[in-house]
């Protein structure tokens, strides 16, 4: 997996302390496949090593990578227990994204509407084995800027509510409200990203033309692997208080350049020239 040697060094918010970098480092060995057996974290507790697994968004896929290791025995009961209920409610809340989803999906659809579904949510099902391992608080949806208004009335018509300011970025959010396994939070972007550097590195209707269907969920689209991986190498670096060594976000790098083709790879190294995104595209490789 790309991206774990440098991980120790810092964060957005200081200096990784010594905990911080051993449980970084062992869930680093675990989500490549290398797993260290459990005493060697003997010193911290099952309580800071959850925190730093929801920090990182990899609860529920490191329940996937690891519970079938030999070493998995040894792990406290505690975490299997959590990690697990990680998984499962990540599972169920796929299946309520999921059809919430086809159903907003379908109406734009039906008035000529084009969307497209980016970062965690499309990558859940086109890149991870089991989509609920993905974490995600949202679904990100990208639209053209004249299509705001068109979008938000059928929102509103399905039950969601405006829960920010429209113009005051690059996107705003929509909720259905439900408890906390049954809401449903959707941020809708006109452009790409919302950082200036980036917001116009890709047109939507260069996206849409190159896009995909969603494998799971028609008419869902989603974005082209060479744009997708563009997106998540410049979303590491899209707000300042971003940890940009997140490992969900590292994982989602590592998917997406592992199953690239070379065309592919050679397209996305032009397309980073281009754009002028080459030093945040080089970083996320690395």
């Amino acid at each position: 997996m790309p991206g774990c040697v440098g991980l120790a060094t810092k964060e957005s918010t200081g200096l990784l302390n010594t905990t911080a970098t051993s449980i970084d480092r062992f869930l680093c060995d675990t989500l490549a496949g290398a797993p260290r057996p459990w005493p060697k974290l003997q010193a911290v507790s099952s309580t800071e090593f959850l925190e730093r697994c929801r920090h990182h968004g990899i609860a529920a896929l490191l329940f996937h990578r690891a519970s079938s290791s030999l070493g998995w025995p040894e792990w406290p009961q505690d975490v299997q227990t959590a990690l697990e209920q990680e998984s499962k409610a990540g599972v169920a809340r796929d299946l309520l994204r999921g059809h919430y989803l086809k159903q907003l999906a379908e109406r734009f659809t039906a008035e000529g509407i084009p969307c497209l579904v980016t970062k965690g949510q499309a990558l859940a099902v086109t890149h991870y084995h089991v989509p609920g391992v993905r974490t995600r608080s949202d679904t990100d949806l990208f639209i053209r800027t004249g299509d705001i208004s068109p979008v938000l009335n059928i929102a509103n018509q399905l039950g969601y509510v405006l829960a920010s300011t429209v113009y005051k970025s690059h996107q705003f959010t929509l909720l259905r409200p439900g408890d906390e396994l049954n809401s449903v939070r959707l941020d809708i972007h006109w452009r790409i990203q919302n950082a200036p550097r980036f917001a116009h590195s890709i047109c939507f209707d260069e996206a849409f033309h190159d896009s995909i269907e969603h494998p799971d969920l028609p008419p869902v689209r989603v974005l082209f692997p060479v744009d997708a991986l563009m997106l998540a190498c410049m979303h590491r670096f899209g707000n300042e208080r971003h940890d940009r060594n997140r490992l969900i976000w590292i994982s989602d790098i590592h998917e997406l350049f592992s199953d690239m083709s070379e065309a592919e790879l050679e397209r996305f190294g032009a397309n980073a020239v281009e754009r002028g995104v080459q030093a945040v595209c080089r970083d996320g490789l690395e």
